[in-house]
């Protein structure tokens, strides 16, 4: 019959068929989002319930938003606590900051994304401008691209939203 797998208080993995193996934790990584619009929001949610230390980038009146309550909830109730910011903080040692702004919007995040000490910068809007200013900006070892497929509403502060296709984002460097 099919494998199956328990986890003992051991931490190691028992299949059925008497095999041990390590059981694989997923890293936690600490993620900025700049970018508090509909879809850095979802992606903010999804990557905070997956237990990842986040940090929502917003300004205006999204920022004070989430200020008042730094909580991403969903239409359905589900929800996502997060930490908030009016700015990238330069000196934290983010393993990733994913760019969720439009494109016409980025100008003003390249001063920042510079600066900081993130060890991979992924820009994620549709563009068909030269990506060249955005890799000399942050560095080509720290740059990367990637088109979100998701849909997401904000509807009276709670998100609705849905990952489109296979269910993932293809990341490439280009």
């Amino acid at each position: 019959g099919p494998e199956r797998h328990t986890s003992g208080p051991s931490g190691l993995h028992q299949t059925s068929r008497g095999a041990r193996a390590p059981a694989v934790t997923p890293t936690r990584m600490k993620i900025a989002i700049y970018g508090a619009g509909r879809i850095g929001t979802m992606f903010a949610f999804h990557l905070a319930q997956a237990g990842h230390e986040l940090t929502l980038i917003a300004r205006g009146a999204r920022l004070e938003e989430l200020k008042r309550a730094p909580v991403i909830e969903m239409v359905d109730g589900r929800k996502a606590n997060v930490n908030v910011s009016g700015e990238l903080d330069p000196a934290t040692p983010w393993d990733l900051v994913l760019v969720t702004t439009l494109a016409h919007q980025v100008d003003a995040t390249l001063p920042a994304l510079k600066a900081c000490a993130a060890k991979k910068v992924m820009f994620m809007f549709n563009t068909v401008e030269s990506l060249e200013k955005l890799r000399a900006a942050v560095g080509a070892s720290r740059f990367e691209i990637s088109f979100p497929t998701v849909i997401a509403f904000l509807e009276k502060g709670k998100l609705r939203g849905t990952v489109n296709g296979p269910g993932r984002t293809d990341i490439g460097v280009i």
